[in-house]
Formats: structure tokens, sequence, C-alpha cells
């Protein structure tokens, strides 16, 4: 006997759905509560599983439909009915991973003869990587603390990630015993990968989200295990990002994002998309946008947040010149790369260059040294340098801004967070010093120390390196005098400050003191004139600390 499989009921108001994949084929024999079929819809992403059990005859489906509840997905030969389930609703894509862009979706809604959470019978699951911050794609493991056979309370530090702002412990948001383990270190990860699966006591359906230290940016969520009914909808994490659907054919989107595009007047169909199978989200539209206005081609989101290049010539075959070693790059070295790029290719650099004559202001250094100890920093020259530059900030505010180029609109900031490039064993990083500003020297001499002590032992966190409206990076004492520093995108300037020597007042024929300073900004917003008025006011408040008092 033929039976067909239908589209259930899938919640509330959800009327079309899209197909993203089908998990059998022609000639496959299915049991009841098998994944048959991969949707999306506005609200969620969901595995439905078949409610009959027998062998695939015909498929009526395929990777892109729009569909509704009812339509035929499958008719099965030998078909036996499954006893009634009660509909299922979507797990909430907050839950999954995945873009929330309408408004919140139920829990899954356990069957009357499904396992009470409290019943102590064992339940197995999942924990994934949570999210860990804004724009954070891509995790690289440091380290394991568990292995199979475990036992894991929860918020127990389960392993260390490296991402491209911070290295971070990673407490479990579940516990049970760890039967699997499929992290290790080396594995480039993404938020939704499992780390492992476990085995604990009355899971919860509904999933919580992982509590982290206080030091370490507040995630988004994480599914902490299926739902224990065998005919509940199953979240769906984060799957490998696959290439772009083929030019010509209708891509698969969720009706919202059909929608978004739109209203926008953009072409859903040109966009390529960052998801499974090339699914386009709404944030790929915006970017597509975006580089429509900015009257270049849009980058393809599927390429993980990195930065599009133009194709380059292939290497040429070194090992037959004689020996060679390949080493991958750090997360921190790729996104240092990456954001170089970035920001050479998209901002208009324009470099000044000049001296500060600090002879006055390295006396009152060398005088308050000791106060600065005593409140825990270092009272260095950089210091001197970022309050100097915190108060010229407030009098150009056109340095403290940003440039948004689809909006055709200057950013301005009313804070003040001064990033400092910090010279690490993995890599160049730029902690931020949040409300620089307010602070007065001591505070910042404190503020420095601590934050790059952090940077230095790799325990900086995701909120250290964000937030930043203008860098500071210092070549050191060693060498080096002018150089052209790269602005730190989506900043607009940057001042590199150069080894200080001594040189010999020609009028007077006293030894002074000076500093090379060199001022990059982005030449879109700011005309050199500014420039040369911005770095003219750094330069006397540092020759004439009194202007701090007076104009500051």
């Amino acid at each position: 006997m033929a039976t067909d499989f239908k589209i259930p009921e899938l919640g509330e108001n959800i009327k079309t759905i899209q197909v993203v994949k089908v998990l059998v084929a022609v000639g496959d024999a299915i049991a009841v509560d098998q994944p048959v079929v991969e949707l999306e819809t506005d609200k969620a992403t969901m595995e439905v599983p078949s409610s009959v059990a027998g062998k695939v005859s015909a498929i009526h489906v395929k990777p892109g439909d729009e569909i509704g509840v009812g339509h035929v997905v499958l008719t099965v030969e030998g078909a036996v009915q499954a006893p009634a389930a009660p509909t299922p609703v979507p797990v909430p894509a907050a839950a999954q991973g995945v873009e929330a862009d309408a408004p919140p979706v139920p829990t899954v809604q356990a069957a009357p003869a499904a396992v009470p959470a409290a019943s102590g019978v064992p339940t197995r699951g999942e924990f994934v990587i949570p999210e860990l911050g804004e724009n954070i794609k891509t995790i690289q493991v440091v380290k394991v603390f568990v292995k199979a056979g475990d036992t894991v309370a929860k918020d127990q530090a389960v392993l260390e990630l490296e991402t491209d702002k911070a290295t971070v412990e990673v407490p479990s948001s579940v516990s049970g015993v760890v039967k699997e383990v499929r992290a290790k270190v080396g594995d480039e990860l993404t938020v939704g990968s499992v780390v492992f699966v476990y085995e604990g006591q009355g899971i919860a359906p509904a999933a919580a989200k992982p509590a982290m230290p206080a030091h370490v940016a507040m995630p988004q969520g994480a599914v902490a295990g299926a739902p224990p009914a065998a005919s509940a909808l199953k979240a769906v994490s984060a799957p490998m990002a696959l290439p772009p659907p083929s030019t010509g054919k209708r891509v698969p989107a969720a009706p919202s994002v059909r929608r978004f595009a739109r209203e926008i007047g953009v072409d859903v169909n040109q966009v390529s998309g960052s998801g499974p199978y090339g699914r386009v989200s709404v944030e790929d539209v915006k970017q597509f946008a975006k580089a429509l206005i900015q009257g270049r081609a849009a980058a393809p989101a599927a390429a993980g947040g990195m930065v599009s290049v133009a194709a380059l010539p292939p290497l040429p075959d070194f090992g037959k010149f004689g020996d060679i070693k390949r080493e991958k790059m750090s997360v921190i070295r790729r996104k240092t790369a990456e954001q170089m790029a970035l920001s050479w290719s998209q901002i208009p650099h324009v470099t000044i260059f000049d001296t500060a004559d600090i002879t006055e202001l390295d006396e009152l250094r060398k005088r308050y040294a000791e106060r600065a100890e005593a409140a825990g920093g270092k009272l260095t020259m950089a210091v001197m340098v970022i309050k100097v530059v915190a108060q010229a900030l407030k009098v150009f505010p056109k340095f403290n801004a940003s440039i948004d180029m689809a909006t055709r609109e200057i950013v301005f900031k009313s804070y003040c967070n001064v990033g400092v490039a910090v010279d690490t064993e993995r890599g160049l990083m730029v902690p931020v010093i949040k409300d620089t500003e307010r602070m007065n020297m001591l505070q910042i001499a404190a503020a420095l120390a601590q934050i790059a002590e952090k940077a230095r032992t790799g325990k900086v966190t995701v909120a250290d390196m964000e937030g930043g409206t203008f860098t500071i990076t210092n070549l050191g004492r060693t060498c080096g005098v002018y150089f052209t520093p790269i602005i730190n995108y989506p900043e607009v300037a940057i001042l590199g400050i150069g080894r200080a020597f001594d040189e010999t007042d020609p009028r007077t024929g006293k030894l002074r003191k000076k500093m090379p300073l060199s001022l990059s900004f982005d030449h879109r917003i700011i005309d050199g004139a500014d420039g040369v008025k911005f770095l003219g006011w750094i330069i006397e408040a540092l020759a004439e600390p009194l202007v701090l008092s007076l104009e500051g």
C-alpha cells in the first residue's frame, strides 16, 4: 500500500516553508521518527521526522522549493502509520545558531508520553560551541579539558578556544557523562560545532544559556541537547557552509529574507548566500546592498567573513630550490592579515610626519613615576601620549568618528576608547582602554599595564578588544623613527610613535628630547588641513603640558 507523507503543521501562522535538504532517496527504507527533510521557515530551521515506515518510492520536493503545510513530501510503499503524535513546534532560531529575524517562537513541546525532565532516565545530548561575541565566526581549539568517560558539571571549563579577538575558556552549560569528544586541539570550529556528546539524567529540552565567566562576553545560546520526545523536531546545529547555488537558479532564502530584499530593492537571486547550500540570510542581503552602493562587486559571505581580495597568481614551487617548511597561521595572525588587507583596500590613507619636543614632559614623567607605580602602573611616554590624544579627540571629533558609505553618513561617537597595539607571541593585538577621556594619567597608566599584561599572557577577552575609536601604535625603543601606520578599520585615524632621540637646539646649544610622530588618516572624511591641525595640537600639548589644563 502506498502512503503519502505530507508537511505537518509546524506552528502558528507558519504557512510557507522552504526545503533546505532532502535527507532520503528513492529506494531507501525509512523508519518512524527518521528525519526525512530539512526545512526553513521564517522562524526556525528544523529536521522533520517521518510519521510512516516503509520504502521510499517517490520524492516530490527538492532543495529550494517553497511549499506549504499539507504538501506531499514523499510516497512510501508498504507504509506503516505511526501512532498519533503531537503537533511539533519549531525550535527557536536563537537556540540553533541561525538568524532570528522574526518574533520569538515557543520551544518544543514534549509528547504526553515523553520522559519528564526530572525522571532520572539517561538522555543523550550534544554540547556545542556557543556564541562568543559579535562577528566571531572562526574558532581554534587550544586545549580540551575533558575526555570520554569524564563526568562534567554545569559551569565546569571544558575547553579553551582562541578566536580572532581573544583566548577564552568555555564552561559547560550541561552536566552528565561524556560519551564522545569530537573536538581536538588545533581544530577550527564554528559557532554550533559539536564539542562532545554526553549522557545526563533527565535533561530538560529547553537549552539554557551557558554561564560564562565575568571576564568573557555573554554568549547568545547553546543547544543543551536534543528534545526527549522521539517525534519532536530536532534543532539543527550550524552546518559547514557549502558552495552557493549555481547562477541562474532560484537561490534558497527564507520568506522573511525575500521580503526584506524586495523592500530595499535587491534581487535576492543575485546574492551569494553564506548558509548551507548557499542559503541567503538578511546579513547577506545587507552586505550585497552595501557593495552595490559602494560600486563594487559583492564579496561572498560564504568566505566566512574573510576579506575578498583579487585573485593572486599561484606561488612558484619553492621546494625545487631547497628545503622549505610550511607553518599554519594562527587565528590571530590570519585575522590580522585580513584586517590589514581590509583597511588598506577600503581606506585612502594619508600620512603626515612631524616631531614633538618632549623635554619638559619627560621631566614630569620622571618626577611622578613613583606615584604612578603606587597606583599600579608605569608612567611611560605612551601613557602621556594616550592622555593627550584623548583630549585632542574631544577638540577634533571627526578623528573619533567612522564613515558609513552605505548610507553616506559620518558616525560621531561621544565616547573615546583608545586602542593600543601590543606585540605578543601570538601576533599583534589591539586591546582597548574604554572611556579614556574620563581618566587621568595615573588611571591610564594602571589600565594600560593591566590590559597589556592580559594581552601578552593570552588572557585578554573579547570585550577587551572591542569598541575602539582611535588607535596608537609604538615602534618601541630599539629602532625606527617615522613609518606609515595602517588605520584600524572602521576607525579613521591612527597615531604612530617612533623612537625618541636627543637633538641639539641650534639656538641654545642644549640637548632637547624629540619624539617622531606619524599620523595616518582617512582622506574620505579628513582633509590634509584637518590632519595638520590635529597633529599640531598634539605636538603643542606634548611640548607644553599646561595646554591640557587650558584647553582639555
